[in-house]
C-alpha cells in the first residue's frame, strides 16, 4: 500500500478511538507505527514540531487580519464575456493556504468552486514540457511577457506567441498535448494530472463545469480568432480546421476545470514542493519543469500588472478572469484567493489587495518583506545558523526558516538560495527518535491540519 494512504489509515484508525494510546496497542502493531514514522516525512515533522510554520496561530491571525481588510471592498467589476462567468455572486471571497508540509488554512466562502480559467495554463504549459521536453514546446511559443492583454492577437518578433501564460500561448501549447489522440483521450491524460496535484487526506474537489465550457465553446469568438490566426502563421500543430476545432475545444475544457480555493492552494503547493505532491507524495511534474513553469509565473502570470506584481510582491503567481489567484512560494507552499470582481488588468482586485495587505505584515523596520526574494536573507540566515535556538524572531523568520534538527544538510543549504529556485533542491527529513506523546501529537495536528 502507498505510504500516504498507510498514513492517512493510521491517523483515521487513531481519530476514531476514544484512548488513543489504548487503541494504537490494540490495532495498531508498534512495527508498523515505527515504520510510518521512518517513512513518512509528515509524520516525523508532526511529532518534533518541525513544520514549515510553526506558530500556525500567529500566522493565521495574520492572514485572518488580511482577509477580513479586503471584505468591504466591492470595486472592479466581474467577467461579462463568458456567460458562464457572469453569474458568480460578487461578495464571495475565500483565501486558503496550503503548507509544504500540509498545513492548511480556509478563510471565507472555501467549499465553494469555481473554474480555473487561465490558472489552469502553467499547469497545462507544465503537462506538456512533462510530455514532450521544454525545449521542443518552445520551438513554438516564446518565455517573454507580451506587455499586451492576455488576449491580444498578436506574435512576437520571431513568429512565436510570447509565452505559454496568454490565450496565444496556451491555444499553441494545447495543440502539441497528445495531438493523435482522441479529444476524449487528450482531456482525460490532462484531468488525471489536475487530479494529482490537488488530491489531499479526502477526495479530490477537481471537477469539471460543463456549463461554462459550454458558454466558452459558444461564446469564446476571440479565441476562434486566435485559433485562426494560428493556423495560418502555422504555429499551431493542426492538419485541417478540424483539427483546430479539437484544440480549441480542449483548451476551453481545461480552462473550465473547477476547484475550491483549499484545492487550487494544494495545487499550488505541489509546484512549491518541487512538482511532488504535499500529502500523497506523488512526483506529479518533474523538477526541470517546475522550474519553467514558476520562472514563467514570475514573469508573466499577472497579465499586464506582472510586472508591478514582481516588483511589489515578487513571487510567482498567475490570476484568472474567474478571480482565482494562486501564489507560490517555493519550498514553503501556496496562498489562493478567489473574487470574482476584476480590476482593469483581469486580476482580482480583493486578491491583489489582499496580498498586499498580508506581505506588508511581514515587512522588517527598513520596509523588506520576508517573502520577497530579493531582500536582504542571507544576514538573516547567518544568524540563525550561529543561534539556532534564538526566540525572538519575527513569524516570518520563524515560516521561512524551519528549526535546526528537522531537515538535512540538504535543507540548510535551500534555505539560503534564492526561493524562486528552492523548490529544485532536494529535502531530506533526518530519522527522529520514537517519543511517548507520539499518538496525542499526531491527533492534534491531524485535527488542525488535515482539512482538504
Amino acid at each position: 500500500m502507498n505510504r500516504f494512504y498507510r498514513f492517512r489509515d493510521f491517523v483515521t484508525r487513531l481519530s476514531s478511538a476514544q484512548s488513543p494510546v489504548k487503541s494504537m496497542k490494540q490495532t495498531v502493531p508498534l512495527s508498523e507505527f515505527c515504520d510510518i514514522l521512518d517513512s513518512h516525512p509528515m509524520a516525523n515533522a508532526v511529532i518534533n514540531s518541525h513544520l514549515i510554520v510553526e506558530d500556525m496561530a500567529s500566522f493565521r491571525s495574520n492572514v485572518e487580519d488580511a482577509f477580513e481588510s479586503v471584505r468591504s471592498d466591492n470595486s472592479g467589476n466581474i467577467t461579462t464575456y463568458i456567460p458562464g462567468l457572469s453569474t458568480y455572486d460578487v461578495n464571495k471571497w475565500s483565501v486558503s493556504f496550503c503548507s509544504t508540509d500540509g498545513q492548511i488554512i480556509s478563510l471565507g466562502d472555501c467549499d465553494d468552486t469555481f473554474t480555473m480559467q487561465s490558472v489552469t495554463k502553467p499547469i497545462m504549459y507544465g503537462i506538456t514540457c512533462d510530455l514532450i521536453g521544454s525545449a521542443e514546446v518552445h520551438k513554438y511559443v516564446g518565455r517573454a511577457p507580451s506587455g499586451f492583454g492576455f488576449n491580444k492577437i498578436m506574435l512576437g518578433p520571431d513568429r512565436r506567441p510570447h509565452n505559454p501564460l496568454i490565450n496565444i500561448g496556451a491555444i499553441t501549447v494545447a495543440s502539441l498535448i497528445h495531438p493523435n489522440l482522441p479529444l476524449s483521450e487528450r482531456f482525460n491524460a490532462c484531468f488525471s494530472k489536475y487530479k494529482a496535484m490537488g488530491a489531499g487526506f479526502t477526495p479530490t474537489n477537481v471537477s469539471f463545469n460543463n456549463v461554462v465550457y459550454l458558454s466558452e465553446k459558444q461564446a469564446g469568438h476571440r479565441n476562434y480568432a486566435i485559433g485562426h490566426y494560428l493556423l495560418n502563421e502555422g504555429c499551431v500543430n493542426a492538419a485541417s480546421t478540424s483539427r483546430l476545432m479539437e484544440i480549441l475545444e480542449l483548451y476551453f475544457q481545461l480552462c473550465s476545470i473547477e476547484v475550491d480555493t483549499t484545492t487550487a492552494a494544494i495545487m499550488g503547493a505541489t509546484l512549491a514542493n518541487g512538482g511532488r505532491n504535499v500529502f500523497t507524495g506523488d512526483q506529479v511534474l518533474s523538477v526541470n519543469t517546475v522550474q519553467n513553469v514558476l520562472s514563467l509565473m514570475f514573469s508573466c502570470g499577472m497579465y499586464e500588472g506582472s510586472g508591478e506584481w514582481a516588483f511589489e510582491v515578487g513571487l510567482p503567481a498567475k490570476s484568472g478572469v474567474s478571480g482565482l489567484i494562486m501564489v507560490v512560494f517555493p519550498n514553503l507552499g501556496s496562498l489562493t484567493m478567489w473574487s470574482p470582481l476584476l480590476d482593469h488588468h483581469g486580476n482580482s482586485v480583493r486578491g491583489v489587495k489582499f496580498t498586499s495587505n498580508l506581505m506588508s505584515l511581514f515587512e522588517t523596520e527598513d520596509k523588506q518583506c520576508f517573502f520577497h526574494p530579493f531582500n536582504n536573507r542571507n544576514s538573516v540566515m547567518s544568524s540563525l545558523q550561529r543561534n539556532p535556538e534564538v526566540g525572538n524572531l519575527a513569524m516570518a523568520q520563524s515560516i521561512m526558516y524551519p528549526r535546526r534538527g528537522y531537515h538535512s544538510n540538504a535543507r540548510q543549504h535551500t534555505a539560503v538560495c534564492p526561493p524562486v529556485c528552492q523548490s529544485m533542491c532536494n529535502v531530506g527529513c533526518s530519522r527522529v527518535a520514537l517519543r511517548a506523546g507520539a499518538v496525542k501529537k499526531i491527533l492534534q495536528a491531524a485535527k488542525r491540519m488535515i482539512r482538504c
